[in-house]
């Protein structure tokens, strides 16, 4: 049996790279996904051929925490409780640790 298992994960990054590997793994494992990120046509291409009993998707801002608060709200919601998060999303910021503030 697999540690993934009836077990919900919340990835962040979900449409592409590094999430979407994260996501098809824990599909292929028996787990249940919420997939998260900015660009809604990118994750609804990476759902396509997705099992869409044990798996939704939601644009969301990550910048902004009442986003974050409504993913982890809607996860609960559709499958009853959340096991893992995945950040998977990132940015590439290119400066000194002087000229970078904490939102950097």
């Amino acid at each position: 049996m697999s540690d993934y298992q009836n077990k919900v994960a919340l990835i962040t990054g979900g449409g592409s790279s590094i999430g979407a590997a994260a996501a098809r793994r824990f599909l292929r494992e028996g787990g249940s996904v919420v997939v998260a990120g900015r660009n809604r046509a990118r994750l609804n291409t990476f759902m396509a051929d997705l099992p869409a009993d044990r798996v939704t998707a939601h644009a969301a801002d990550f910048f902004q925490r009442d986003d974050c608060d409504e993913l982890v709200r809607l996860t609960v919601e559709r499958f009853g409780r959340l096991d893992t998060l995945v950040n998977a999303d990132g940015m590439n910021l290119v400066g000194t640790l002087e000229e970078t503030s904490d939102r950097d």
